[in-house]
């Protein structure tokens, strides 16, 4: 009997360490990325110990790294502008970031030879920011941007990732050419060798063109009603390179360099800038489009499509089938 009793106070206590493990257990805290509140891109906002601003969020079908062309395994690259700022009272290498999609399934981030990769190594001091691109080998969806505010913290957010799409549910840039409602390329009134401009903003136009033939006018970009100077130099063919600067503090700062044979001033403003699309001539029957928006400081390509016709003279729009970035005829 004093055997059999041994054993059932050894299994009651048993039961009992397993009720109070159990209900001692933290319960799981991690909001659910359907349910949760998320911030906007362009937002800044503290998490723990860090502070975030996500800047933009573009897809783009390859990788221009250091060493050549990278290409994606999933069909594309995802590209986040991103800041970070340590507020913790040591340094810390900063947390990593994952995308959520609307299915629950996370992606981490993917390394590249980026030059402006913010690393997932990257150490930061009290108190210091650090700007840079993160990168997402993912497939072309919606996500939430899942962060952290430290290793230790147990905190989380979620940044709503919806701007990629925005600009692609507003692919009806070419109906302009039809109407002729765009910035029009071939009226600029003067050449770069005698536009009104200072000698200091000339040089730098010319360091960056290199053609004091380049023709110079102004284009109204700003919100504010402020105007800009464009820049385009020509060959034979159809498409131009264009740069687009401002005027800050004083100097000259080139905010765009791309090209083509029209500028379409979208109705849309980013962060106080007009969006921008740029016409491509690829044939009699096919235009493409490199759409650009306002960061804040510069202009970032956030989509770009063909618009193809045919003998109906219906329209349809896809993906470029090329390499975005380019600038050159």
């Amino acid at each position: 009997m004093r055997g059999f009793g041994f054993v059932l106070a050894a299994c009651v206590l048993l039961v009992v360490l397993y009720v109070m493990f159990n209900n001692a257990k933290p319960s799981d805290t991690t909001a659910s990325p359907v349910t949760a509140v998320a911030f906007s891109l362009g937002q800044q906002f503290q998490v723990g110990y860090w502070e975030y601003i996500v800047h933009s969020a573009s897809f783009y079908p390859v990788v221009y790294e250091t060493t050549g062309v990278k290409k994606p395994d999933s069909g594309a690259f995802l590209m986040l502008d991103v800041t970070v700022r340590n507020l913790d009272r040591t340094s810390s290498t900063r947390p990593p970031f994952t995308l959520v999609d609307e299915a629950g399934r996370e992606f981490s981030e993917t390394d590249t030879w980026d030059k402006d990769q913010l690393s997932a190594l990257q150490m930061l001091n009290p108190t210091v920011a650090k700007r840079g691109h993160v990168w997402f080998d993912a497939p072309r969806a919606y996500y939430k941007l899942k962060v952290s505010g430290g290793f230790e913290s147990g905190h989380l957010a979620y940044v709503d990732l919806v701007a990629p799409f925005a600009s692609e549910k507003g692919r009806e840039d070419w109906k302009q050419l039809a109407t002729h409602s765009y910035f029009d390329l071939t009226h600029l009134p003067n050449s770069l060798a005698d536009a009104p401009l200072t000698s200091g903003e000339r040089a730098q136009i010319h360091k960056v063109t290199n053609d004091l033939s380049a023709r110079v006018g102004s284009i109204a970009l700003a919100e504010d009603g402020s105007q800009q100077i464009l820049v385009q130099s020509c060959g034979d063919a159809p498409n131009c390179d264009i740069w687009i600067f401002i005027r800050h503090n004083g100097q000259l700062q080139l905010v765009l360099e791309t090209g083509g044979e029209v500028v379409v001033l979208r109705g849309t403003f980013s962060r106080g800038f007009r969006d921008l699309a740029m016409g491509w001539h690829m044939g009699a029957y096919e235009e493409d489009f490199s759409v650009y928006r306002w960061n804040g400081s510069k202009y970032d390509q956030v989509d770009c499509y063909a618009a193809k016709s045919d003998d109906s003279a219906s329209t349809v729009t896809a993906d470029c089938s090329y390499a975005w970035g380019r600038s050159k005829r």
